[in-house]
């Protein structure tokens, strides 16, 4: 695994990005990890949602809405090209053994949704 691979890999998951979003301190993560962190309190508020960062253990205030969070467009194409990339080599019987349980190879076979 090379080092922009490892740039493209979620430090929630471990596993490359899905829906990057840019989180207020700078760090990215899966859109789909959010629900995770919000706490309970704010889950009833009406106007945000409140996360303990897993990061850099702040607190963030974050959109109601998961459409109005902000997307990391260049982490996404930079994942998109690598993940066709990758499974272009393992169609070809090339795959680095050390990707083996970090990458998602059922993606290589369906649609890949952002």
């Amino acid at each position: 695994m090379n080092e922009i691979d490892l740039l493209l890999l979620c430090k929630y998951c471990g596993k490359f990005y899905r829906s990057p979003i840019v989180l207020p301190c700078g760090e990215t993560m899966c859109k789909e990890h959010v629900p995770n962190l919000v706490s309970r309190t704010s889950q009833e508020a009406a106007t945000k949602r409140e996360i303990i960062c897993h990061f850099c253990n702040l607190k963030h205030e974050l959109p109601i809405s998961d459409k109005d969070l902000i997307s990391n467009k260049i982490i996404e194409k930079l994942t998109n090209i690598e993940r066709d990339r990758l499974c272009k080599k393992r169609n070809n019987n090339q795959t680095d053994p050390i990707l083996q349980n970090s990458f998602d190879w059922n993606i290589c076979n369906s649609a890949w949704d952002n």
